[in-house]
């Protein structure tokens, strides 16, 4: 008799506790919902950006791509560039089945100078871990930049991605 005493005062206790465990559950579910959500977004937009970039003729590199190489004195000269997908730090089998772009950063982009329009130019500022832009010299397949023109390019390049552009040396 004392138990159900015991269990009958406990039990509007215990039906508080599981609404609001339901509604906590409910709550987290629906958080990273939306932040897996927000990732995605993320990871196809990064896709779209990087074949545009590509389809211009120029060159991205991750961010997993650039090994640096130290001086003496600790500074970084230069970057050894890796091409080895296994050195994403991330298991094979969820690279696989979600891509890489889950998992990777652009963080270098070369693109040859008369190839970057408007569509170009907008998918090279919607990569916001970008540390360095290259303007390579002309492409065959278009006519050639002159030198006022390249120079505004790097100003537009510049102020939509916030990374100071760099390259070619020599002329066009």
């Amino acid at each position: 008799m004392i138990v159900n005493v015991i269990r009958l005062k406990d039990a509007p206790a215990m039906k508080r506790l599981r609404r609001f465990s339901i509604r906590s559950a409910l709550m987290l579910i629906a958080v990273f919902a939306v932040f897996f959500a927000y990732q995605t977004n993320a990871a196809r937009q990064q896709r779209r950006d990087v074949a545009i970039i590509r389809d211009a003729g120029g060159t991205v590199y991750y961010d997993w791509m650039l090994q640096p190489i130290y001086d003496t004195d600790g500074s970084i000269p230069y970057f050894k560039i890796l091409n080895d997908p296994e050195s994403i730090d991330a298991p094979r089998w969820l690279r696989k089945s979600l891509g890489d772009e889950y998992f990777q950063q652009v963080a270098k982009v070369h693109v040859p100078a008369n190839t970057v329009d408007d569509t170009v130019l907008e998918a090279i500022s919607n990569l916001p871990e970008l540390t360095d832009i290259s303007l390579l010299p002309n492409s065959t397949d278009k006519p050639p930049l002159t030198e006022a023109e390249i120079g505004g390019l790097r100003e537009r390049l510049t102020h939509a991605s916030g990374v100071q552009v760099g390259g070619p040396f020599g002329s066009f």
